[in-house]
């Protein structure tokens, strides 16, 4: 009877236990899902919150923008002081503005410091150049120019300093070309002549000092026939010679199309430079190929009738007859004997072209 008393208090005890456990356990779990709950609403409500403060910031953003291009400023920038009211934009204008000015004043500090040495001198003058070239990207004048040509010299100073300080000098550059007493190291300005460089895409358009006009490329043009032509054998390579002749009126070339040159001067100093080329295929045909490329002098001479053909056109269409076209007209057709538009071309040219004797 104990026994079976006892049992019966076990087991009231132990089921008042579990009901008592199963409650709190319900209580827990309506208090754990009112929490997610809560926690979700406030994570939407926060969500929505950014998302319209965002709209906002990008609403006058965009107002912001239109107004700018309608002004032709730059695009507005939305600055960290500025986040809490988004109607506030800043500008990156004052910023770049500032960076040019600096970069303008210590352009200006290095233009005024004093020069003694070659190296010296090229710094002086590369500040002037960035110095200037940043004025004309401050104008905002994206159109290209027709630039003219003022450098008085046969090769521009900052040239001039830059192959003196890197040692690229050739020979013909050099008092000792045309003084037996001179050393090669001893440079003399007036010798120098504009090197030729290829153009690519990074090459800076040049500056007026840096072109020669066209009274300074004819004057170019007869010192190198004049003063070097005539030089091929005076104890000098003719791989020299050649090379240092066809990269100055190469040099001449590339100023002229640049400049857009179109006169009877421009006609005069082509044709001198065909003639060396033409003169050159008959002296140097027996040379080595390391030393003389007859391609590449063809090349070169069918380049030179190439542009005199247009010029000849060009000043043709204005009234100008050129003396020496019928010529140079003749050497264009013998280089253009084996293409079939030959005739067709020699048909088109002009009555007095075809009659002429020359």
């Amino acid at each position: 009877a104990l026994e079976s008393a006892l049992r019966k208090r076990l087991k009231e005890s132990l089921r008042s236990k579990e009901k008592a456990l199963s409650k709190d356990g319900k209580k827990n779990l309506t208090k754990g899902k009112s929490t997610l709950s809560s926690k979700l609403v406030s994570k939407t409500s926060i969500k929505s919150k950014t998302s319209k403060e965002l709209g906002l910031k990008f609403d006058a953003y965009v107002k912001g923008a239109k107004k700018a291009i309608r002004k032709g400023s730059p695009k507005p920038e939305i600055s960290k002081a500025t986040k809490d009211d988004p109607e506030k934009l800043s500008y990156r204008s004052s910023s770049s503005n500032e960076d040019t000015s600096k970069q303008e004043l210590q352009l200006l500090k290095n233009m005024q410091e004093a020069a003694f040495t070659a190296q010296e001198r090229y710094e002086v003058l590369n500040a002037r150049d960035s110095y200037l070239r940043l004025k004309d990207s401050k104008k905002g004048d994206s159109k290209v120019k027709k630039v003219s040509g003022t450098c008085p010299d046969m090769c521009p100073e900052k040239e001039r300093y830059s192959r003196i300080t890197k040692n690229c000098l050739a020979i013909f550059e050099t008092k000792m070309a045309f003084d037996s007493m001179g050393s090669s190291k001893d440079v003399d300005h007036h010798y120098m002549v504009k090197e030729y460089s290829r153009s690519s895409a990074d090459q800076q358009e040049p500056l007026p000092h840096e072109l020669r006009p066209v009274s300074v490329l004819k004057f170019t043009m007869d010192y190198l026939i004049c003063n070097l032509v005539d030089r091929k054998n005076h104890n000098i390579s003719i791989a020299e010679w050649y090379d240092f002749i066809w990269n100055r009126t190469r040099s001449i070339r590339k100023d002229i199309t640049q400049q857009q040159l179109c006169d009877v001067e421009c006609v005069e100093i082509l044709e001198k430079c065909a003639r060396f080329h033409i003169l050159c295929a008959e002296l140097l045909s027996e040379e080595d190929t390391a030393t003389f490329d007859p391609k590449i002098n063809n090349e070169n001479l069918t380049k030179c009738l190439q542009t005199l053909k247009h010029m000849y056109h060009d000043l043709q269409s204005k009234g100008i007859q050129c003396p020496n076209e019928a010529e140079f007209r003749a050497y264009d057709i013998l280089l253009s004997l084996t293409e079939g538009e030959t005739l067709r071309l020699v048909k088109d040219l002009n009555k007095n072209i075809l009659i002429s004797t020359c």
